[in-house]
């Protein structure tokens, strides 16, 4: 708004020096002035365009600025990509399955587990795993999600402190599994033993 009425003020200028221009010619002090008039709005009229085409270059400059950003919004850094949150996630997965993998070996080969219960719990575990593990692949990835690193960083946090969790209630489970597997096999033996002696 201030850049238009600069501009209506230097036309004003201009028209009005013309109009000056034509009508007094003969007292050479007024024609002195109204070339100083001409000078000046010359002047005004180039540090205008000069101004202007600064404030387009800067416009310019904002513009790819954004873009770059904004771009790099849907770009995962390397150091995330390939960094240890990532790759914990990964190392913390192969473990969990490994440790479920023993939960079923030991319920299958034993007559005191309820294996199809179990069972289920595990694949529960799993299936969370598998939730888990894809979502933090997406948040690595480029183009899947709108993120500063700051946030990408947090929501890996987030997801290895849920696995954590999980691979924390698997170990409970094997250890408690093959605890209730020992006491049953002891009680089993003592129950013979009393037979035993209670048959002599």
């Amino acid at each position: 708004m201030k850049t238009l009425k600069f501009i209506l003020l230097i036309n004003f200028i201009l028209l009005t020096g013309q109009t000056y221009a034509q009508q007094i010619v003969s007292d050479p002090g007024v024609t002195s002035k109204i070339a100083s008039l001409f000078a000046q709005a010359k002047q005004m009229e180039k540090n205008l365009s000069s101004t202007l085409r600064e404030i387009d270059a800067k416009n310019e400059q904002i513009r790819k600025y954004s873009e770059i950003n904004e771009n790099s919004l849907w770009e995962v850094p390397s150091y995330i990509k390939n960094g240890p949150a990532m790759n914990g996630i990964f190392d913390k997965e192969v473990q969990i399955i490994r440790s479920i993998q023993d939960v079923i070996r030991v319920a299958k080969n034993s007559r005191y587990v309820n294996f199809n219960q179990i069972n289920g719990q595990l694949k529960g575990y799993m299936s969370v795993i598998g939730k888990l593990v894809d979502q933090a692949s997406l948040i690595g990835t480029n183009n899947q999600y709108r993120m500063q690193p700051q946030e990408r960083e947090k929501m890996l946090g987030d997801i290895n402190s849920q696995l954590s969790g999980i691979q924390s209630n698997v170990t409970n489970l094997n250890h408690d599994i093959k605890q209730f597997i020992k006491f049953k096999k002891d009680s089993d033996k003592h129950y013979d033993s009393y037979k035993k002696l209670m048959k002599k």
